[in-house]
């Protein structure tokens, strides 16, 4: 190729042997991507052209020829050419009708973004290929077996969240969602009573249009989030209802990949939730892990139908979200938990699949979730909330298959702490010494007994470890109390 460039009257350069990630950069750059290829004597041809849809991805205008699979894949997103005949002449007349419209650049890589977004998003379609095994599995065959057909048409998405005094944070989050690669046509935002500036903000981000679409209702007072989140879909117009919240950090891609998800028989898209890797994330900190579907959709990365939520209930004006359940809560365990939110969004979730709606996990539709730092006290509060687990659990059965451990305990760690309990009492019951070694599993897990001769933050250890027990038992205690109370069993 160099030899042959040197040759003519070209200023073009070969880039070869470069880092991954070097093609990427440089279509992500470019203004105008060309590429042309040719069916081989022997039949040979491209079957969708991956360089093509990865120039349509980064938003590029994209010339290319029409051969093998790349009509179907570009679509009427890309400029093709015939691949007989004045090639080079049709791809010269492309791109110069291409550079004499600048002003429809733009579009057409909306366009081409939308269209990669649909067909290709890999965790969609990885979910695709799930499902049709799936369907194999059971015995599918031939017409019967599921398709995968993207969805009919653009869909018109309303981000809604809820914010009270957490004005800096919120700021990050509307930073976010104005940097996405396919933005929301609207961004409610329920203003829950803040006196911390957050008005000011809102306002003056109203006023710039970032994010595009912004919408802000403000209500007097700090009222339940659940209310305050009906109030958000109510005002909101999109055909999916797209929830996060103002300690959230959607990647520049969230959106694109969460709408990827929707087909025409899922009502239900959940993303993966991290904790944000700018932050340090230390052994007491408080952040948010979604890493697969566990059936808890929780509202920091969920995304619904309008037609789900509608045929799901309850009816209006209440909304979505069953602000009775917090009463259902306050009624098993006591009044104090009557303005506690615990569970209303699992609840919201599986009230839909209940209705046949299929839900979908959009591993690539990231939310990077704030990391807060240690906080003992409001650990230990937490962890008395966990007494509210076993009436979730009593209103939403499908649980002890998708989240808890053995359908009974709450994750590994408990199962350790409860045997740990265990071996400890017999030990004490027989005088026997024996049977406490069945605590040191758990015991390793919170002080970290086989690195206690590594004198490196040992105290510092030992003091967090010491502290994690003390947690552990708390929310033991309380989801002792909560099944008590509920007649469900969860430990």
């Amino acid at each position: 190729l160099r030899t042959l460039l040197a040759s003519l009257p070209l200023d073009a350069e070969v880039v070869d042997g470069r880092p991954p990630g070097t093609v990427r950069a440089a279509l992500a750059v470019a203004d105008v991507v060309v590429t042309a290829s040719r069916t081989a004597p022997d039949g040979d041809a491209e079957t969708l052209g991956l360089v093509n849809l990865e120039a349509l991805a980064c938003g590029a205008p994209l010339v290319t020829t029409a051969h093998g699979g790349v009509p179907e894949a570009v679509g009427d997103t890309a400029l093709l050419v015939p691949e007989d005949g004045d090639v080079v002449g049709a791809l010269a007349a492309r791109v110069e009708e291409l550079l004499a419209e600048p002003g429809t650049w733009a579009e057409r890589g909306r366009r081409g973004r939308a269209r990669v977004a649909a067909r290709y998003e890999l965790g969609a379609r990885v979910a695709d290929l799930e499902q049709l095994w799936v369907a194999l599995a059971d015995g599918v065959r031939g017409e019967d077996l599921p398709r995968a057909v993207p969805p009919g048409g653009p869909l018109r998405a309303s981000v809604v969240l809820v914010t009270h005094d957490r004005r800096a944070l919120l700021e990050r989050t509307l930073e976010a969602l104005a940097a996405q690669t396919r933005p929301a046509e609207e961004v409610v935002v329920v203003d829950n009573g803040s006196t911390d500036g957050t008005a000011e903000l809102l306002a003056s981000r109203v006023r710039e249009g970032r994010p595009a679409g912004l919408r802000v209702l403000t209500r007097d007072a700090n009222l339940p989030v659940a209310e305050g989140r009906n109030l958000a879909v109510a005002a909101s117009r999109g055909e999916v209802v797209v929830f996060t919240d103002d300690d959230c950090r959607p990647r520049p891609t969230w959106l694109e990949a969460l709408l990827a998800g929707f087909r025409e028989d899922v009502a239900l898209v959940q993303g993966r939730t991290t904790a944000d890797p700018a932050q340090p994330l230390e052994r007491l900190s408080r952040t948010q892990w979604t890493p697969a579907e566990f059936g808890l959709y929780e509202t920091c990365n969920v995304a619904y139908t309008r037609a789900a939520l509608d045929a799901a209930g309850p009816p209006a004006p209440e909304g979505p979200f069953a602000l009775g359940f917090a009463r259902v809560v306050a009624d098993a365990l006591g009044a104090r938990w009557q303005h506690l939110p615990f569970g209303e969004d699992t609840e919201l979730g599986w009230r839909v699949r209940r209705t046949g709606a299929r839900s979908r996990f959009a591993v690539h539709a990231v939310v990077d979730h704030e990391v807060s730092p240690p906080d003992r006290p409001l650990l230990l509060r937490r962890a008395a909330l966990s007494a509210a687990f076993p009436v979730v659990v009593r209103e939403v059965p499908e649980l002890r298959r998708t989240f808890l451990w053995h359908g009974v305990v709450l994750g590994p760690q408990r199962a350790a702490l409860w045997l740990g309990t265990a071996g400890l009492a017999a030990a004490v019951a027989s005088r026997d010494l024996r049977p406490a070694l069945l605590a040191l599993p758990y015991l390793d897990r919170v002080l970290g007994l086989r690195t206690l001769h590594v004198p490196d933050g040992r105290r510092r250890r030992l003091c967090d470890g010491a502290f994690l027990v003390r947690r552990d038992l708390v929310e033991s205690a309380a989801l002792l109390r909560g099944s008590w109370r509920t007649g469900t069993v969860v430990l």
